[in-house]
């Protein structure tokens, strides 16, 4: 069992650091406009120290928020619920296989990938930087155990 979990992780490793590699120098995608249902393009970065996701949509102010403070990432294939109600309905099933549901404090972003593969992509590498830069915070405020 040991060798299997150690594979597993070696693979999320490597799955984050091929992610995150891509995310600092900017990934394509589009913005769902959840009052509107507007679809515009977009790219999201994540700073260097790998601590923060800014999001740049035409024609709009950057949307940033620390990861660590980012109370759920979500897919619409996992949690139909993560959405606010009135989305679903602006929703193609292409859109849903590709939806990436960011919420941080009470906004949500709402993000488009490629593909659904990018969208899994996405979501498991966010899921585990997440518990790292959550992991780091603690370790900031309550010292080395």
């Amino acid at each position: 069992m040991p060798k299997d979990k150690n594979k597993e992780k070696a693979r999320l490793q490597d799955l984050v650091k091929v992610f995150a590699k891509r995310a600092t120098k900017g990934i394509s995608c589009n913005f769902l406009n959840s009052t509107t249902g507007q679809v515009s393009p977009c790219r999201y970065f994540l700073e260097n120290d790998l601590r923060e996701l800014r999001v740049n949509v035409d024609g709009m102010p950057d949307m940033s928020c620390d990861i660590s403070e980012v109370s759920d990432i979500n897919t619409f294939r996992n949690d139909e619920s993560c959405l606010p109600r009135n989305v679903v309905p602006m929703l193609s099933d292409s859109m849903k296989s590709k939806l990436i549901v960011i919420q941080h404090r009470d906004n949500y972003i709402l993000l488009l990938e490629a593909s659904s593969e990018d969208a899994d992509t996405f979501f498991t590498s966010m899921r585990v930087l997440r518990l790292y830069c959550q992991q780091q915070d603690y370790v900031r405020a309550n010292g080395r155990a």
